[in-house]
């Protein structure tokens, strides 16, 4: 289950960032959630996810005519209880952010388990420079 955190300032921002860091959540795990976008050297390389609900002219004019509701579209992701989507999108609007944090439970292992690659019985260290593909199980070209 995601967890929502709201900050005022990009210092708080940064303090429950890294206290997230602290707690084992890694940089994918995060997203941040705010009105403008964020000029900040400390996120420009990293991980963490970083959504701007204000976008682009042509976006705010093709919301307006389809009604849209971009705030409402980032937390609609989410089970989230109506009176908590409209907590967090008067934030967003407020000009706070919303740090957003969610376990990634799912494995990325599987590529060992699957890509021949991996497979020491098929790689032979003896003589590197007579290695071909058909001494492995991975693709022919």
């Amino acid at each position: 289950m995601s967890q929502f955190t709201i900050v005022s300032s990009t210092d708080e921002l940064l303090n429950e960032i890294n206290n997230k860091k602290e707690q084992g959540y890694e940089s994918y795990e995060l997203r941040v959630v705010s009105k403008h976008k964020l000029h900040m050297d400390e996120l420009t390389d990293s991980e963490i996810s970083i959504t701007v609900t204000s976008g682009t002219f042509s976006d705010t004019v093709s919301r307006v005519l389809t009604g849209e509701d971009a705030e409402e579209a980032i937390f609609c992701q989410y089970d989230l209880e109506d009176e908590e989507k409209e907590q967090y999108k008067q934030a967003i609007l407020n000009g706070n952010y919303v740090l957003i944090s969610g376990r990634d439970d799912s494995s990325h292992d599987e590529v060992e388990h699957v890509n021949a690659a991996y497979d020491e019985d098929t790689i032979s260290y003896d003589q590197p420079e007579d290695h071909t593909a058909r001494e492995s199980k991975g693709p022919k070209s």
